[in-house]
């Protein structure tokens, strides 16, 4: 049996669904057979819709980075999504994305100082 490739577009359309695409898969008849693959993959227009990202690499104390993992694994959301979503939701209320700067900024100031005597104790090191 063959299938329209708008029904399986429809099969597998990327709908918020509580199936897995394996399930998805599974749920093809042995028989199945899809026509025109190529039309099954997002046309190049919607493609470009999609907002652009950049790769960042960023450091984290540990603890705080123990325990993002732990909550982005649990709510099953990465943490460039989940630091998105702390800016768009601080952009918007000004006395929080204040407090967060202040908070930020504080520990900036406490990394730069830590930073400045790691390298001094390393520079004296070398002197001995």
């Amino acid at each position: 049996m063959t299938k329209e490739v708008s029904d399986v577009k429809a099969e597998f359309s990327h709908s918020v669904s509580d199936e897995t695409p394996n399930a998805q898969a599974a749920s093809l008849k042995s028989g199945d057979e899809v026509t025109n693959t190529q039309a099954a993959f997002p046309k190049s227009e919607e493609v470009e819709e999609f907002p652009e990202v950049v790769r960042r690499t960023i450091r984290l104390e540990q603890q705080v980075d123990e325990e993002l993992e732990q909550l982005c694994s649990r709510e099953r959301i990465t943490r460039e999504t989940f630091l998105e979503a702390v800016y768009l939701v601080c952009s918007d209320k000004p006395e929080i994305f204040q407090e967060v700067l202040a908070i930020a900024k504080q520990r900036y100031r406490q990394r730069k100082t830590a930073g400045e005597k790691r390298k001094f104790q390393t520079m004296g090191k070398k002197y001995e």
